[in-house]
């Protein structure tokens, strides 16, 4: 199966992974069709595919949380609220839960960005965190 970016990011992924990490990819599956698209980056003309509405960074990110590998270290903040946003769209809970672990981390460093990243992206978990590390400092 393909996820493909909004941005063009084409994700060539495991069906029975994603599946078990959230019931919204599960029954994305049951919609996807055979790819019209031609060109050198499928490898055949019946692979599913799925477009999406993220970005690739974004795309990239919340399958390597799902994926049975180490997590990615969020440094920035930018990427750690744009992937806290995908969890809670597709549900899946131990992704959202990690990130909000790394929001927390960084959001102690940084609360007032964290805190303005956190509005910005409409994300109540983040924001609440970020502004508890605002009134510790």
């Amino acid at each position: 199966m393909i996820l493909c970016s909004f941005d063009g990011a084409e994700f060539f992924v495991n069906r029975a992974v994603l599946a078990m990490a959230s019931i919204i990819f599960s029954n994305m599956f049951g919609d996807a069709e055979p790819s019209e698209k031609v060109g050198p980056k499928h490898c055949s003309e019946d692979v599913p595919f799925v477009d999406l509405a993220e970005d690739s960074k974004t795309l990239e990110l919340l399958l390597r949380f799902i994926y049975p590998v180490e997590s990615p270290v969020l440094s920035a903040l930018s990427d750690t609220l744009r992937v806290l946003v995908a969890p809670d769209k597709y549900i899946v809970d131990f992704v959202s839960k990690e990130v909000l672990k790394q929001v927390k981390e960084l959001a102690e460093k940084e609360p007032l960005q964290a805190y303005a990243a956190a509005f910005v992206q409409r994300s109540e978990a983040a924001l609440s965190v970020a502004a508890q590390a605002c009134l510790l400092r």
